[in-house]
């Protein structure tokens, strides 16, 4: 599981494929893409495939970045990612 977050935006939405348009025997048809959407900052994901577009994102660090816990052991004061 990972969890991502917003620097200022509440509500981003980041494009994994667009939308478009396509003609099929002349007829056009809408052809819907994927999309990842931060509700309120934030974004949790299990899904590998995503959670690796979103490291690899060109905003990643600019718009958003991935909130990483850490759990301090109290006895080597040493931190640990959980």
């Amino acid at each position: 599981m990972a969890k991502f977050a917003t620097h200022s935006i509440k509500n981003l939405t980041v494009v994994v494929k667009p939308t478009y348009t396509t003609v099929t025997n002349g007829f056009p048809s809408v052809v819907h893409g994927k999309r990842l959407k931060f509700e309120e900052g934030e974004l949790i994901t299990t899904d590998n495939m995503q959670i690796s577009f979103l490291r690899k994102h060109k905003d990643f660090g600019i718009k958003f970045f991935e909130v990483v816990e850490q759990v301090i052991n109290p006895k080597t004061k040493t931190a640990a990612k959980v």
